[in-house]
């Protein structure tokens, strides 16, 4: 069964410990566009799918440095 891109998004933020609705800020889209895509009033482009999808990559390996740096 095919999974929506917003599925895709939410199981990626899952997996890598980060809220979905960060992700959306750090790829520099309002808060509005995650509650418009959560509510269905929208669907998630494949553009818009793509910079989310980097943004969690990159809150994730932040993240991780983060957690590396309290343990050295």
């Amino acid at each position: 069964m095919l999974q929506t891109y917003l599925h895709q998004l939410e199981d990626a933020a899952a997996k890598c410990g980060v809220r979905l609705l960060d992700a959306y800020l750090e790829a520099g889209l309002a808060d509005s566009n995650y509650y418009r895509h959560r509510q269905g009033v929208h669907e998630v482009s494949e553009k818009i799918a793509v910079r989310v999808l980097a943004a969690i990559q990159k809150l994730a390996a932040r993240k991780l440095k983060s957690a590396a740096r309290r343990i050295a």
